[in-house]
């Protein structure tokens, strides 16, 4: 009863810092979302010369076509930068808001829970936690980003 306590108030305040930037995350998936749909152009400028312009050969249409694409292009560029530096922002915010609240909780904590632990096993609660930083930190964030769009 006591661990899925210490579990439930561990969850609780991890998912209220994760709640702190939810408008960032939501701007993430948007712009994932925009930058799939934006590398679909290439694909559909390719088709559109060859159904369109090749049979008609109309230069004029294959030039609009390859300016659009080309603005196609740059916005996706323009979005994916954007998206690096928006994940680089709630990357370093996220760890140094848990390192201070790690450190509140751990100063806060009762001598008697500190006491009867061995130092390994406390080293061993902060390795766990680090494990949650690299994960907002990590390839693996761009990737559970990523994912919905592919």
């Amino acid at each position: 009863d006591e661990s899925r306590q210490s579990r439930r108030a561990e969850s609780s305040w991890i998912s209220g810092i994760l709640l702190r930037f939810q408008s960032h995350i939501n701007l993430v998936f948007v712009l994932t979302l925009a930058s799939a749909m934006l590398a679909l152009a290439p694909p559909m400028f390719v088709r559109a010369i060859l159904d369109l312009v090749l049979p008609s050969g109309d230069i004029v249409m294959g030039s609009f076509i390859m300016i659009g694409v080309l603005i196609a292009i740059v916005t996706d560029g323009l979005l994916r930068n954007l998206k690096s530096k928006v994940l680089a922002f709630v990357g370093g915010r996220f760890e140094y808001i848990l390192g201070n609240t790690l450190f509140k909780r751990i100063i806060s904590l009762p001598a008697t829970y500190t006491d009867g632990a061995t130092v390994s096993n406390q080293v061993g609660r902060f390795k766990n936690l680090e494990s949650l930083r690299d994960f907002f930190l990590g390839p693996a964030a761009l990737l559970a980003f990523e994912l919905p769009s592919t």
